[in-house]
């Protein structure tokens, strides 16, 4: 019985995995650039950004350094995260 329900929590974390690695290529096959405009600006940088930008939101906040690099500004928390 545990060695059943074992190999079902396997296969569905197996197929979950195969699930979420076939999405993520066939948005990244379907993306492609697009050509600039007339005046050489993209589609894409005609697109206003979702977030400002991270130095621009920290600015003046109170740095914490650790594991993850910290930063405190009023009631809010960031964490900066290297890739």
């Amino acid at each position: 019985m545990k060695y059943a329900l074992l190999a079902l929590l396997i296969g569905a974390v197996l197929l979950t995995q195969a699930g979420m690695n076939s999405s993520a290529v066939s948005q990244e096959a379907t993306s492609s650039p697009k050509a600039g405009g007339p005046s050489g600006v993209s589609a894409s940088m005609l697109v206003e950004k979702k977030y400002e930008d991270f130095s621009k939101v920290t600015q003046g906040a109170k740095e914490y350094d650790g594991l993850f690099k910290l930063y405190q500004k009023d009631d809010r928390v960031y964490a900066e995260i290297q890739n």
